[in-house]
């Protein structure tokens, strides 16, 4: 838990407002009271190195360290179990999601992590390290020590965000892997120099489509409107970002790096302990998910399924929605289906002895296009959409990813005592000024909510807890007018929703009238929505041309507002 956190569950809890700076101290003396003293943590680091490869000899586990000013400095760990080698290299795809996250601890380093998918789609955690930045020196020992436990498998893929040190490590120390590059990141930097519909409505498409040739005919229509845009893509995104061009030995179509990503999310509460906790506390948290899924994977053999239930549940499902227009057959094996996708009629070619269709899809992802179920499905007697999907997906190798076991631990008091000559010293911090940073700082392309910020205490609308006028009396509450800014978008949704409610001020006021109270103020933001509606066709100013008068406001609504609500949502 943050001091951020702690301070407002303090003040939730027992009313006490108390001064920031004091429960940053308390909080770091109440750390150092569960884990012990940041500075004794690295010493203890041999001793859990050896205790893991007590439980598991397999596994490996690399420590290093530098010395400066006579001093031996921890520099990076990196970690990786032999249930997790076992179990990627006999269950689950050669796919390799890679990336780093900034921990929010007293030391403000790296955790970077190599992630693969299971048969389910499930993320599947491989190996892990620490170091200080991320370095080409760092990238290049984190993947010669990833190579050392898991090797180079055949058709090994590797997606990463292509920062310069991570993509310079992976041409070389796996120069024959395929190293993918993750779309979104590619395209938030593409859209820093090039703007325009043109490419929003053909990038994508690229991306994402499995034929070369529909992948070139959006390219072109990109050469045609800016033919720099594809330099500057050839030039500084050469890696490969489209399924068009994807390897069909990996069975793995992901075009965005949101395995790692995703990785990244899950272990967010464990980024600000110690090293030394931090790699413990992962450790547990693989332990615990691989039982988990151990025992799935149990359920799936007892009931003897050959393919996972979900991949099965998800052919059925597509089956049900095509739009057949025809087959035409040129043997039992070998057919041209023709289907109806978005309006148009588009024809492809499927072979169901070299399970293969021409829209690539099949070759690509493992499990059948719609193309190859409409054949499958319309020949009759003994064949089965499961006796086409790939062996990736079977509960066999379901099972073979998780019937190793990470090591059990006992509490570092018991571990054993390692003497290596020195004492590990952590790393000199420089304090960088203000408050330390737990958050990371989103994209300007990033959506950011606009909400606004509801108080727990009076769940009124635009103050904090601190500022509350019910909890602090005292406190004068500032004028809303000069503080909230009126945008013309906000003012012409809040319009828009107040009309078709049947509450615009101007029936408010009305109201109040006739029950003899004043007439209410209209806000700030509706007065500049209709001072924006003249110039701005908003569905507002429609609707209240429409509508007819009404007698009573408040029993009657305008029908074709209702309409318009239901229209926008």
């Amino acid at each position: 838990m943050t001091s951020i956190a702690l301070k407002k569950r303090l003040f939730e809890k027992y009313h006490v407002d108390i001064d920031y700076q004091r429960v940053l101290a308390g909080r770091r003396i109440a750390l150092d009271h569960i884990f012990g003293k940041w500075e004794d943590s690295f010493e203890c680091l041999y001793s859990w190195q050896a205790e893991v490869l007590r439980k598991c000899p397999t596994s490996i586990v690399v420590i290093n360290h530098k010395e400066v000013e006579g001093q031996q400095q921890f520099t990076r760990a990196f970690v990786c179990f032999r249930a997790c080698i076992y179990g990627f290299l006999s269950g689950c795809r050669p796919y390799l999601s890679v990336d780093a996250t900034a921990l929010n601890g007293k030391w403000k380093g790296q955790l970077a992590v190599a992630c693969g998918v299971d048969g389910h789609n499930w993320l599947y955690h491989v190996a892990y390290a620490v170091f200080d930045s991320e370095t080409k020196e760092n990238w290049d020992w984190f993947m010669e020590n990833l190579k050392s436990a898991i090797g180079t498998p055949d058709g090994l893929v590797i997606c990463t965000d292509a920062c310069k040190g991570l993509e310079t490590a992976v041409h070389t120390v796996f120069p024959t892997a395929e190293h993918r590059e993750c779309f979104r990141h590619m395209i938030m930097n593409f859209r820093k120099k090039y703007h325009g519909k043109v490419f929003e409505e053909n990038l994508w498409p690229a991306a994402y489509t499995y034929s070369l040739a529909k992948h070139n005919h959006h390219m072109d229509k990109i050469m045609e409107a800016n033919p720099e845009a594809i330099a500057y893509l050839d030039e500084w995104h050469s890696n490969l970002w489209s399924r068009s061009k994807f390897s069909m030995a990996c069975k793995c179509d992901y075009v965005m790096n949101n395995i790692a990503e995703s990785f990244n999310s899950m272990i967010k509460k464990l980024k600000g302990f110690p090293v030394l906790e931090l790699l413990d506390a992962l450790r547990e948290w693989l332990m615990v998910r691989f039982e988990i899924r151990a025992k799935i994977a149990e359920k799936f053999v007892r009931r003897h399924l050959q393919i996972l239930p979900r991949i099965t549940n998800m052919m059925n499902n597509r089956s049900r929605g095509i739009v057949l227009v025809g087959i035409s057959r040129s043997d039992d094996c070998k057919a041209e289906v023709t289907i109806k996708i978005h309006g148009y009629n588009w024809k492809h070619c499927v072979d169901l002895e070299k399970w293969e269709c021409s829209c690539r899809r099949w070759q690509v992802t493992g499990q059948p296009c719609l193309h190859a179920i409409a054949f499958i499905t319309s020949i009759r007697g003994g064949r089965e959409i499961d006796d086409y999907v790939h062996e990736y997906y079977s509960v066999k190798s379901f099972s073979n990813a998780y019937a190793k076991n990470v090591p059990t631990m006992t509490d570092k008091k018991q571990w054993p005592v390692v003497d290596v000559g020195f004492k590990l010293h952590p790393r000199v911090l420089k304090k960088a000024a203000g408050r330390p940073r737990t958050q990371r700082i989103k994209s300007a392309f990033e959506s950011i909510s606009k909400r606004r910020h509801k108080c727990p205490e009076c769940k009124e609308l635009g103050h904090l807890l601190k500022t509350c006028p019910k909890l602090h009396p005292e406190r004068k509450t500032r004028n809303r007018k000069n503080v909230e800014p009126v945008d013309i978008e906000d003012a012409e949704a809040i319009a828009t929703d107040a009309e078709t409610m049947g509450t615009t001020s101007a029936e408010n006021g009305s109201t109040n009238k006739r029950r003899g109270g004043k007439r209410a103020k209209s806000s700030p933001v509706l007065e500049a929505s209709k001072k924006t509606s003249a110039t701005h066709d908003s569905p507002a100013k429609n609707t209240r041309s429409k509508c007819p008068p009404s007698k009573n406001t408040r029993s009657k609504k305008c029908p074709s507002a209702k309409s318009t609500s239901k229209n926008k949502l």
